[in-house]
């Protein structure tokens, strides 16, 4: 029985030790592909359903969270930390364009993306709105317009999504959209559920 307990805590010791390697390579990796950040590095897991072992890490400069990972097959270490700042970066960037404005209150959510790095122009691929339930939105999705066209934001895709009367409703326009008036928007409006 004691032979059985001191295999079972060397196979745990060894396991661990390995990861322990794992996290420093995912360290070196971070260190080699941003020599200009610092990152900390989480606790590695195995994850046997993807087929490798994974992380999560922080950069230490703009607190960005992402994930790294390596193959079990390949031993390719990849990351995700630039996707995650560019979403973070377009996030912040919508939020605020709308934070303290009175429209605000009638958006439950916003979210911002682009394809290209995150560079502050208010040129964007996609903005995702769901905005407060149980209420018609037209004037809403109205002002929200005004307010992107105003601070000069080319969007390609505008995403309107709210739930009323237990239907779910969806709007698609974009930057070429700006100046609808409300009949147009009500017309365009779609519901989906």
């Amino acid at each position: 029985m004691k032979r059985i307990a001191a295999v079972v805590l060397l196979v745990l010791i060894a396991g661990f030790a390995f990861l322990l390697v794992v996290r420093g390579q995912f360290s070196a990796h971070l260190k080699e592909a941003y020599q200009d950040k610092t990152f900390s590095v989480g606790f590695v897991i195995a994850d046997p359903i993807y087929g490798n072992y994974v992380s999560k890490a922080t950069c230490l400069e703009d607190y960005t969270e992402f994930t790294v990972s390596k193959s079990w097959n390949t031993k390719r270490i990849s990351d995700n930390y630039l996707e995650s700042k560019n979403r973070n970066d377009y996030n912040a960037f919508i939020n605020n364009v709308f934070f303290g404005k009175p429209i605000y209150k009638e958006i439950e959510s916003v979210t911002g993306s682009g394809k290209d790095a995150f560079d502050g122009s208010g040129n964007l691929d996609q903005i995702n709105f769901y905005l407060a339930d149980e209420k018609e939105h037209v004037s809403d999705i109205g002002d929200i317009l005004k307010i992107l066209d105003s601070r000069n934001i080319v969007v390609e895709r505008i995403y309107f999504t709210y739930e009323k009367e237990k239907h779910v409703y969806q709007l698609q326009l974009s930057a070429d959209d700006y100046d609808l008036n409300e009949e147009e928007i009500q017309n365009r409006i779609e519901m989906i559920k």
